[in-house]
């Protein structure tokens, strides 16, 4: 299942592609306006993910401080990423911000958090190293975890395990799963 969604994902054509990247981030943007975010942890994306390059620009103009995800040894780590500073790709070929200025996840109101596949119910399945379940299990109870996905990646059920995070939302072109 997972290389049937990153495969769809990654061969979306490029209009449809902008338009719903556009749709999605109009939604992560009222999300984090509707928390009153001063924090938001994004991603770049890869592999056909969703883009948030409108979300960082948003953030940019709005005084809101956008934090990237960094791949340690113990798991993810946040770091001010402001969409100037220098990127250099990780064990896995993701970028990173180069020189990273540290935040503690408790400090992060909204984190967007890519997935390979998500149910209505906001299970999700990642690309397979646990790396965010490890990490979002340390978030403040305060923080909103939003899955970021296009409506294609929906299956029926996930199955979950003891370790995996349920998400709060995930935003998709279509809709946005988990609210009220």
């Amino acid at each position: 299942m997972r290389r049937a969604s990153r495969s769809y994902r990654r061969d979306r054509n490029a209009a449809d592609r902008s338009r719903d990247d556009g749709i999605i981030a109009g939604q992560a943007i009222k999300l984090a306006e509707q928390c009153h975010a001063k924090i938001v942890a994004s991603y770049l994306s890869d592999d056909g993910e969703p883009s948030m390059n409108l979300v960082h620009k948003w953030a940019s103009t709005a005084g809101v401080v956008v934090v990237e995800p960094i791949l340690d040894t113990y798991g993810l780590r946040f770091a001010v990423h402001d969409g100037l500073a220098a990127t250099v790709p990780n064990r896995y070929g993701m970028l990173e911000p180069a020189k990273p200025i540290w935040v503690p996840i408790d400090q992060i109101d909204v984190i967007f958090v890519p997935l390979v596949l998500f149910d209505a119910q906001c299970n999700r399945v990642g690309r397979g190293g646990g790396w965010y379940d490890k990490t979002l299990a340390q978030r403040s109870d305060l923080t909103v975890l939003a899955g970021i996905a296009y409506e294609g990646q929906k299956v029926d059920i996930v199955p979950t395990h003891s370790g995996d995070v349920q998400l709060d939302r995930v935003i998709t072109e279509e809709r946005t799963y988990g609210e009220g």
